[in-house]
């Protein structure tokens, strides 16, 4: 369901919060299976089952995969304790897979430790004014991106 979503969305703003410092492990597990959507790995690097059968894949001058997100638009939002120490790892992973950031990308908010049940940091993350200003701009630059854009996606690529 969620690979499909990707692929039939023009433009996609990754939203969370960071847990120690790190992406959460959803998160994490999403991207870490996103080289599925990425066609065509098994030509390029085997069955992963033997080695010598991986090593000669993996030579193949004429596996070609295809990047399946290339050309979309992509955003962050993040919040969290920490700051922002999640944004810029995901926008390297989707940069991998041939997305663009829209200009001025990335949101966040730190969350302070006023509340040692931190029940209250959503609550207050949805109230913060400057935070949602950053957000709804995010939101109507993404759209503009992707109406000025010529909507061509995938393509062939000979790197991984």
């Amino acid at each position: 369901f969620v690979y499909k979503a990707m692929m039939e969305a023009d433009g996609i703003i990754f939203a969370t919060a960071t847990n120690f410092y790190s992406r959460p492990a959803l998160l994490q597990t999403m991207f870490s299976r996103l080289c599925a959507l990425d066609g065509g790995v098994e030509k390029l690097w085997g069955d992963g089952k033997n080695l010598k059968n991986s090593i000669k894949y993996s030579k193949n001058k004429n596996a070609k995969y295809k990047q399946r997100l290339y050309n979309k638009w992509c955003a962050f939002i993040n919040c969290s304790k920490e700051g922002d120490v999640v944004s810029p790892n995901l926008m390297k992973a989707c940069t991998m897979l041939g997305m663009k950031t829209i200009p001025l990308g990335v949101a966040y908010r730190v969350n302070w430790y006023d509340d040692p049940t931190f029940r209250s940091d959503t609550l207050n993350s949805k109230k913060d004014k400057y935070t949602n200003s950053l957000i709804k701009n995010m939101g109507k630059e993404i759209v503009e991106q992707i109406k000025g854009s010529k909507r061509i996606y995938s393509k062939y690529s000979e790197v991984v």
